[in-house]
């Protein structure tokens, strides 16, 4: 079957281009770099990379982002009403911060986490008004 020329032709309608990070080795020096000793947004001495446009197709980002979402809803449903119970308090707003990795994964981002080969966001929610 012969592809849709409505797509051949424009490759960029099917994707979300995530702009990524290949790690190199300390002290090199290559294109797109971020910077060597001192000047490194992460704060690690000598970390070098080239930076590189990554396709990821938008309906493994959309199912990706979904499903961790709806993960995420159950968890923060959770500490809502464990804030209630155990402290009497009203949870109004969370914020996280997740990366996407070239690959279209949707992932939290722990403690000590640093954006690396991944594009980086905030999700921030609020508890809606009372009615």
């Amino acid at each position: 079957m012969p592809a849709d020329s409505s797509t051949s032709s424009h490759p960029d309608l099917d994707v979300i281009w995530v702009i990524t990070e290949t790690p190199g080795s300390p002290g090199t020096q290559t294109d797109g770099q971020r910077g060597g000793w001192g000047s490194n947004p992460f704060g690690e001495p000598g970390f070098a990379g080239r930076t590189q446009r990554t396709p990821v197709p938008t309906d493994a980002l959309e199912q990706n982002m979904s499903s961790f979402l709806s993960r995420m809803g159950r968890v923060l449903s959770r500490a809502r009403q464990s804030a209630a119970e155990v402290a009497g308090m009203e949870l109004e707003e969370i914020v996280l911060s997740v990366e996407v990795s070239g690959e279209g994964q949707v992932n939290l981002l722990g403690t000590g986490a640093r954006l690396g080969t991944s594009g980086g966001m905030t999700l921030t929610f609020r508890a809606k008004p009372s009615a």
